[in-house]
């Protein structure tokens, strides 16, 4: 089933679990990952952001989510659009 994004705006609990799950999801991947960031970080002379955008995509990479083929517009870090299933 899939949710019509324009109907969260009647039903904001329903959106907050949504925007929790994936929090929680994010927040898993980037604990996992937090070694590899770590020398990522240490190793690289990139600016702070750039290389977070890229750990947060690594991270999530890793945890083998299923992506949408779909690029997001837009100033956020991670912009590869993800299938999150929510209970």
């Amino acid at each position: 089933m899939l949710i019509d994004p324009y109907s969260l705006k009647n039903d904001l609990d329903r959106l907050e679990s949504i925007e929790l799950a994936t929090t929680r999801l994010v927040t898993q991947s980037l604990l996992d990952f937090r070694d590899e960031a770590k020398e990522i970080f240490r190793k690289e002379k990139d600016l702070a952001q750039d290389i977070a955008e890229d750990i947060t995509r690594e991270a999530l990479d890793r945890m083998g989510m299923s992506k949408i083929n779909v690029r997001l517009f837009g100033k956020i870090d991670y912009k590869r659009a993800r299938y999150v299933f929510n209970t």
